[in-house]
């Protein structure tokens, strides 16, 4: 089995479970607040998001793949070693 770091989405963990994969982008008010999170339908408008300037939060620098309670970093995988 890959070795994948993932997090549970606590917000999935306790409204139910998206049935569908998200590209999300979360976000970190400036004046204090509830961190949220957009949704993107590809990667490429996800990293458009990140990289304009916003005056009232601070998006992560990667987008993660939502799934069905998980949270994944696509650019954090680590290469697949076989079943050892």
């Amino acid at each position: 089995m890959p070795d994948v770091p993932a997090t549970i989405d606590i917000i999935q963990e306790h409204e139910g479970h998206n049935k569908l994969p998200e590209i999300r982008v979360w976000c970190h008010p400036l004046k204090g607040g509830d961190d949220f999170y957009y949704v993107f339908d590809t990667f490429m408008a996800a990293a458009k998001f990140i990289t304009k300037p916003h005056k009232t939060y601070v998006p992560e620098k990667v987008p993660l793949l939502a799934f069905k309670g998980w949270e994944l970093n696509l650019f954090n995988l680590k290469p697949y070693k076989g079943d050892a």
